[in-house]
């Protein structure tokens, strides 16, 4: 049986059964590697830091979501994390379940963008660092694919400042959070011949379990035009209640007043408003497809960098990005620049 959008246990299954089904924590070869031979992560992280950041959080991400879902009586089978946050984004009863999938999810597609690099350093920064302005050039790690070079070339300028945006997008980030570097999903026309056009690269934060999916935001619109449609059935109610009663003049003068207000906020009326029609472009047209994640959190430059080091953390991750996985993960590509009629 599906209930808020993913499965429920049915009457029956017991506890024992339902654990069976528990997800565990996915398999990423680079750092299992680097598990298994109690080393260092080559040029960014430290052993512990690894075993910190992945094998103890993810399985405290892990844990917390088996269990909040086991408390809501979710049933695990047959689905994945990325069903899970789509499905419960616009259920704040089930909150927890969503933010222990999304960190998990954001967690592993981050960890999964990397690779070991042999041309950082380790080091928290001294005194003599901590002011130093970085070069442009001081940097060997760049993309070899000829389509996502020549696209980050032709939306960004050049590879020199396509990495300058991602990362001071990333040193701008207070707390947790991550920046993603996204393909955009247009739409051309709306038929059965409809073609799914990407022409876009776009670099884009996420805070806390925040997550990279049009799609969810969406459905935030529709709901929250829904929330204001049922609001206006429950005024309009209230009016004719009001209208029955005597003395009630005034009081149903203000609540029309309202009602006309919410009217013109749903458009019930009209063609569509700017904001509605900015809605429909922003997000019923377009989807993101995340190619690429940098985690900005303390969490990961503290213990190897230090309180100051968030600088020399950006840097060392730029040189161990896997750029053969960001390739993987684009979409086909389309050179037609076009806006929707």
């Amino acid at each position: 049986m599906l209930k808020n959008g993913i499965r429920i246990k049915k009457s029956g299954l017991s506890l024992r059964q339902v654990r069976n089904f528990s997800f565990q924590l996915p398999s990423i070869s680079t750092l299992d590697q680097v598990k298994a031979a109690n080393s260092d992560y080559d040029g960014l992280f430290k052993n512990s830091t690894v075993k910190q950041i992945w094998y103890e959080r993810g399985q405290h991400l892990l844990d917390g979501l088996n269990q909040t879902m086991e408390d809501h009586g979710l049933d695990k089978t047959g689905t994945d994390l990325q069903t899970i946050i789509t499905g419960l984004i616009s259920k704040p009863q089930l909150y927890g379940v969503y933010s222990y999938s999304a960190s998990l999810y954001t967690l592993q597609f981050f960890l999964e963008s990397l690779k070991p690099n042999n041309t950082s350093e380790i080091s928290t920064p001294t005194a003599d660092t901590l002011l130093k302005t970085p070069a442009l050039n001081e940097y060997t790690n760049v993309p070899t694919n000829p389509v996502l070079v020549d696209w980050i070339n032709q939306l960004f300028g050049s590879i020199d400042e396509f990495r300058t945006l991602l990362l001071n997008s990333a040193r701008g980030i207070k707390g947790d959070g991550y920046v993603w570097l996204v393909a955009k999903l247009t739409v051309s026309g709306k038929t059965e011949n409809t073609k799914y056009i990407y022409k876009e690269l776009s670099v884009t934060n996420t805070y806390n379990a925040g997550v990279v999916d049009d799609g969810l935001r969406s459905g935030q619109v529709t709901k929250l035009k829904g929330q204001k449609q049922a609001r206006l059935d429950n005024l309009r109610k209230r009016a004719d209640e009001l209208s029955q009663l005597e003395g009630s003049s005034t009081q149903n003068t203000e609540l029309q007043a309202e009602i006309a207000q919410l009217e013109d906020d749903i458009n019930l009326k009209e063609l569509g408003t700017v904001e509605e029609a900015e809605d429909i472009t922003v997000y019923a047209n377009k989807k993101l497809v995340p190619l690429l994640a940098i985690d900005a959190s303390p969490r990961n430059y503290l213990l190897d960098y230090g309180v100051f080091g968030k600088n020399k953390y950006l840097d060392n991750l730029w040189e161990s990005i896997d750029w053969d996985v960001v390739a993987k993960r684009m979409p086909p590509r389309s050179k037609q620049f076009f806006s929707i009629d």
